[in-house]
């Protein structure tokens, strides 16, 4: 009988709070459309950049990736135009592809 990783467990007992967080962030961003929204997004999907592919979940790191380049941009030549509609709208495929990605990860991982 395979016994789960501890530190797997954990982290996968934490991914629906992870991404209620995602999803808060994300309505801070449509809501204020303002800088301080878009660098709460970006530290917060930087970090599960960096530990969902540790635990194995490739596809949800691959798109928060794509997602903290997107913001690190848009941080950087910051004004309220540069958060147009049709990025908002992309921030909704964002969340549900993220979502799907962390419904099973793509590799096994050993500790």
């Amino acid at each position: 009988m395979d016994v789960e990783n501890p530190l797997l467990a954990d982290y996968r007992k934490g991914i629906p709070r992870k991404l209620e967080l995602l999803q808060q962030l994300v309505a801070g961003v449509k809501r204020e459309r303002s800088l301080p929204s878009l660098e709460a997004l970006r530290y917060e999907v930087h970090k599960i950049t960096g530990n969902s592919g540790t635990y194995g979940y490739i596809t949800a790191s691959d798109l928060c990736k794509q997602l903290d380049v997107d913001l690190r941009e848009k941080i950087k030549s910051f004004t309220k135009d540069i958060i147009s509609e049709e990025w908002l709208v992309s921030l909704d495929s964002f969340l549900q592809r993220v979502e799907r990605a962390f419904s099973a990860p793509d590799k096994q991982v050993q500790f």
